[in-house]
């Protein structure tokens, strides 16, 4: 039974919708592993977010990349803590994957 699950995981259709949010997208490693996912086809929308402005640039980049992934940004503001949860609490809630980039 393992080897089976096993053959599936590896097989080219296995995987097909892929939702994944970047947190810390405008950071420095960031930004390269946004355009790295951007690239895998399994990937089909591709969320940045991050507190610093520069993720609306970074989104905008990683969008031109001509893949079938769609890309959108939240921008986190921590005026109140409660907006920055909210945000949060949804770009997680919309992916399947969540990688946190400190």
């Amino acid at each position: 039974m393992l080897f089976a699950a096993a053959r599936r995981a590896f097989h080219a259709s296995a995987v097909s919708n892929v939702k994944v949010a970047v947190l810390g997208a405008a950071g420095g490693i960031g930004q390269p592993l946004s355009l790295l996912l951007k690239d895998i086809d399994a990937i089909t929308h591709l969320s940045l977010v991050d507190r610093a402005p520069d993720v609306i640039g970074v989104a905008a980049d990683v969008g031109h990349v001509n893949t079938k992934a769609k890309v959108g940004y939240i921008l986190l503001i921590f005026l109140k803590a409660l907006l920055g949860v909210l945000s949060l609490g949804h770009a997680t809630k919309i992916s399947q994957r969540t990688h946190i980039l400190l």
